[in-house]
């Protein structure tokens, strides 16, 4: 069985295994994202499962990123007898473990220097994230003893351990883009113009919609999102001394989609929602356009600044669910 493993962030595993009755063979891959680098890691994977097939050859095949970001790749690998006993067995997993330590490797390095950057840009977000480091797993030791499942072990533990880096990994950047995109120009001018969607309803896109920007002194993002219902979503409405009315984002309760999804966070400002509307269908005949029964359809309602009652706002969110059960909604992320 060949089986791949992929993810966003920049070092990415690719787990081969072949299984016979008294036979495992690993194989792996890691590499570094961009469609290049994709495509080059795909090839090399593939060609790792023909040439088992083709010579009875186990290959165990590394492609490591150098020193820093856009770096090169580095290629290792062999072809070696295929092996039966237990003996064998703890050769493969020992190997496998060996791997995912130089993985290990490459990704604390890539760690460490996105927390330079981070610390380069804000003492806060790098004492943030320094903190979320102390709740990772400890990595397994060596294994001292012989037995393949005792290594098997150290490497499926390992292997969590690098995947928890990923995600630290990934979360730096992201906040790290995001800072970076609070210097432009763009994030504090007057107004903003986006399109909002497709929406999972008949793929309806809304374009041109423009929002004035409550957050011009600091600056501030936008984005939209759609997710199931329930949403897990705590809104309330405040009035602000420098924004005026706005409805903010308080919490965000568990088991609801937003905890799930990860894009919305509390301090968000909603500035339109999609809510059902109804229209009158038209209908071509003969050349002529008539207009025909009623269809349901999907709007996208800005809200007012001033005077348009909470719970009106709260119901509309509420009648997507009489629909198709999703939610649009349009957010302005004041910078701090």
């Amino acid at each position: 069985m060949c089986a791949a493993r992929g993810s966003s962030q920049d070092l990415i595993a690719a787990t081969v295994f072949t299984t016979g009755s008294d036979r495992l063979y690993h194989r792996r891959a890691v590499r570094t994202s961009g469609s290049f680098t994709a495509a080059f890691a795909g090839l090399v994977f593939v060609l790792a499962c023909t040439a088992h097939l083709t010579t009875g050859c186990r290959w165990i095949v590394f492609l490591s990123p150098g020193r820093g970001r856009r770096s090169g790749l580095g290629v290792r690998g062999g072809c070696l007898p295929r092996l039966a006993s237990q003996e064998d067995e703890t050769t493969i997993w020992r190997e496998a473990y060996v791997l995912e330590t130089e993985r290990a490797e490459l990704l604390n390095f890539q760690l460490q220097t996105e927390l330079r950057t981070l610390g380069e840009m804000s003492e806060a977000l790098l004492s943030e994230f320094e903190g979320c480091l102390t709740e990772l797993d400890d990595a397994p030791s060596k294994p001292e003893s012989e037995e393949a499942s005792k290594w098997c072990e150290a490497y499926q533990g390992l292997k969590r351990c690098n995947e928890q880096l990923e995600l630290q990994i990934s979360s730096i950047r992201a906040r790290i883009f995001e800072r970076e995109s609070q210097t432009g120009p763009e994030s504090r001018s007057l107004s903003v113009t986006m399109d909002l969607g497709p929406i999972k309803f008949r793929g309806i896109k809304f374009k041109d919609m423009k929002f004035d920007r409550y957050s011009r002194e600091t600056g501030s993002s936008f984005y939209f999102v759609e997710l199931p219902m329930p949403l897990g979503v705590q809104l309330e409405e405040r009035t602000d001394d420098i924004l005026g009315r706005v409805i903010e984002v308080t919490s965000l309760v568990d088991g609801g989609s937003a905890a799930a999804d990860g894009t919305i966070r509390v301090g968000d400002i909603l500035r339109a929602i999609t809510t059902p509307r109804r229209q009158v269908k038209e209908l071509e005949e003969g050349g002529n356009v008539e207009r025909g029964g009623v269809d349901e359809t999907k709007a996208a309602f800005t809200i007012p600044r001033d005077d348009y009652p909470f719970a009106e706002v709260m119901e509309q969110i509420g009648a997507n669910k009489k629909l198709d059960s999703y939610a649009g909604l349009a957010f302005e992320r004041p910078f701090k």
